[in-house]
């Protein structure tokens, strides 16, 4: 490789620039002739493929991108097709990569971008609280029935205490994970298993959804949003919940004990579920070669182990991987095997190329997701929009 300074240039949400800067500057330390930079202010006012094409019609292009809006990169033609790239890298093709990942954003022929890490999630837990309340700690088999019953008696609503956190993933993901664990679904947001069409309509996952509005409006184990106005910051880091779910390593600010679950068996199977940070490479960078670089150096040895520092489920396998996670500061004396099992069920989300999926069924999902959390609407409240759903009986384009 030429190695002649270069500065690359790559798209990232401005909400992310601070947390990705420690990958940039991890990459400088090992080839020094090469810079990233993020593109400030790009994720401001319009997508990031959409400022990519107003970087295009001024003569101008960035490198590489975090492709969140897959759909609209691939759509737009942004990309470039990674696959020659890929079977010529020495790293890649040299690494234990786990199954599939290198496929995940493969359509037909062409591999679009591929996951630099995978964020997992899991149950974090307040240990303090556990034995005060005298109960006992699970264990890693776990189930939801176990979890309902444990933040019923952590709940206190005079004191503003919960069994639960009201955290993002509750009603985003945790759903639609209940649902594949008792077995009504094959993939996270309801997706059937060849990717063609949503199950959210079925009496089977009706009666998930009732479950996840009854830990609000019947059990009341979790903060709703309405009751949230009234608290200042999360429970949890307050020490006034006993659970969070969540994707990120330990706050250093936390002033009790913790420990961590993975997340619990259903009536079937026990799974949770990876979020891709997916990175492409774009059509028109003048430095290919280098960007490609920056895209194989998350499958590198040491930048995996970097990666599992910050809590992100490994791509690849290796014994010193396994190993290191007993060695990461924040989990000595914890729970090391709950990382590892939530690292090995995790399903990948779906990604499915087509527009339908993202411009209507998404946004019901996530406007659901809200709905159940927020006192001000009822179960049927939240019904009626997927009757509305499924009675136009639609189908998602497999991916070709």
């Amino acid at each position: 490789m030429n190695k002649e300074p270069v500065t690359l240039k790559i798209l990232i949400d401005d909400y992310l620039v601070d947390a990705y800067q420690k990958f940039l500057d991890k990459f400088n330390e090992k080839y020094p002739w090469i810079t990233v930079e993020p593109v400030l202010n790009a994720g401001r006012e319009r997508g990031l493929a959409e400022y990519q094409k107003k970087l295009l019609e001024n003569g101008q292009s960035a490198d590489l991108a975090i492709t969140f809006e897959y759909y609209h990169w691939i759509e737009g033609g942004l990309m470039e097709d990674l696959t020659p790239y890929i079977e010529n890298d020495t790293t890649i093709n040299s690494s234990n990569i786990v199954e599939g990942n290198l496929e995940t954003f493969k359509f037909g022929e062409q591999t679009y971008a591929v996951p630099v890490f995978l964020d997992t999630y899991w149950f974090y837990v307040n240990t303090d609280l556990l034995k005060s309340l005298k109960l006992e700690m699970p264990s890693n088999k776990w189930t939801y029935d176990e979890m309902v019953e444990l933040a019923t008696k952590a709940t206190d609503k005079s004191i503003h205490q919960y069994g639960v956190d009201l955290s993002p993933p509750i009603t985003w993901y945790v759903k639609s994970l209940y649902s594949m664990a008792n077995g009504h679904a094959d993939h996270p947001f309801f997706i059937n298993g060849n990717l063609t069409e949503s199950v959210i309509d079925t009496p089977e996952v009706i009666a998930d959804l009732q479950w996840m509005h009854d830990l609000f409006s019947k059990y009341q184990v979790i903060v709703s949003e309405k009751a949230l106005r009234t608290i200042s910051g999360s429970s949890f880091f307050q020490g006034k919940a006993l659970f969070v779910v969540a994707e990120y390593p330990p706050d250093p600010r936390w002033s009790f004990g913790w420990d961590v679950l993975p997340m619990p068996r259903g009536t079937k199977k026990q799974v949770t579920m990876h979020q891709i940070t997916p990175m492409g490479m774009l059509s028109a960078s003048q430095h290919k070669e280098e960007a490609f670089k920056f895209i194989s150096f998350f499958y590198e040895l040491e930048m995996q182990k970097f990666l599992a520092k910050d809590a992100k489920v490994t791509t690849i396998r290796h014994p010193e991987l396994d190993q290191y996670l007993y060695e990461i500061d924040h989990w000595k004396g914890k729970n090391v095997d709950a990382i590892k099992l939530s690292n090995a069920i995790g399903y990948h989300e779906p990604i499915i190329m087509d527009s339908v999926f993202h411009t209507q069924y998404m946004p019901l999902y996530h406007d659901n997701s809200w709905k159940i959390s927020a006192d001000e609407f009822s179960f049927s409240d939240i019904t009626k929009e997927i009757d509305n759903w499924s009675s136009k009986k639609v189908k998602f384009k497999p991916n070709k």
